[in-house]
């Protein structure tokens, strides 16, 4: 999903398969999404990398902005990765956070 607007409700929230294989894989991310994806990772969550960006671009509501936002934080973090340690930190809570949910996911599908 890439839209212009904020959905209303976390309800209409979710993470596609892109983001999931980059948490699987324990690498950092930038989501190139709807407005205020990073916010309801946070609210289910995950730590976001918004102190290493170089601008943020989360709320940004017009799409081809916030995409290019997004394009010119990739392009800082390819070039001058900040924090690696910290980073890297993130990275395993995630991993540990998605596995987790995932477990949630299960149970509830063992239940049904």
């Amino acid at each position: 999903m890439f839209g212009d607007n904020v959905p209303e409700g976390l309800s209409t929230y979710w993470l596609g398969e892109k983001t999931y294989v980059t948490l699987f894989n324990r690498l950092p991310w930038i989501i190139a999404g709807q407005p205020g994806s990073l916010a309801w990772l946070r609210s289910e969550g995950y730590e976001t990398f918004d102190e290493h960006l170089l601008e943020p671009y989360d709320m940004t509501l017009d799409g081809e902005q916030r995409l290019d936002s997004v394009v010119r934080n990739t392009d800082h973090w390819m070039n001058h990765m900040p924090d690696p340690d910290i980073v890297q930190q993130k990275i395993k809570h995630n991993y540990n956070r998605a596995l987790a949910q995932a477990r949630q996911n299960e149970a509830v599908l063992a239940d049904l």
